[in-house]
């Protein structure tokens, strides 16, 4: 492996290697209708052959929106959590949203790291299983404005039973 770190392509690059401007390749980039499919496809192309890969952080950063939900279940194995993970899942899809997903194997300290770092990852919002007293316990989420759901099951479950209770840190 070498030991020169690779630069990530860049947008302009792909623009110059398919023979286009910077904001036709954008354009492409972001699905507009308005690009004909021959220029459509010499960019894909280029992005193909180059290795290009979309920075979703800097467009969340330009738009000062996030498209990432957080979700943070205790246990992957309970058949509650799996069933919320893909209706979680499949809800969020339709909207655009991509769902970041943590474990937390009911620790609350590993719960405190994950909601930490996908407040690192600036997401537009966590969904969360258990409710282990965020607001006590977070230290660098609170005051950040992120919306967070809490997501309880009620025993005996049914879909109709499920308890959502939210707040903004």
């Amino acid at each position: 492996m070498s030991d020169k770190k690779r630069s990530r392509v860049t947008l302009e690059q792909v623009a110059k290697h398919a023979g286009v401007s910077r904001a036709t390749a954008s354009l492409v980039v972001r699905g507009s209708p308005n690009i004909s499919k021959e220029t459509r496809k010499k960019v894909l192309q280029a992005m193909k052959e180059l290795g290009y890969v979309y920075d979703r952080v800097a467009a969340n950063l330009r738009s000062q929106r996030s498209s990432t939900v957080g979700l943070i279940i205790t246990e992957l194995d309970n058949p509650f959590f799996s069933e919320l993970l893909v209706g979680v899942h499949e809800a969020l899809d339709q909207e655009g949203y991509t769902v970041i997903l943590g474990t937390t194997f009911d620790r609350p300290e590993k719960q405190d790291d994950l909601l930490s770092t996908m407040l690192e990852h600036r997401v537009g919002g966590v969904i969360m299983s258990r409710f282990l007293d965020v607001r006590q316990r977070c230290s660098s989420g609170c005051g950040s404005g992120i919306f967070l759901l809490y997501c309880l099951p009620v025993m005996n479950f049914r879909p109709d039973s499920l308890i959502i209770l939210g707040s903004i840190i």
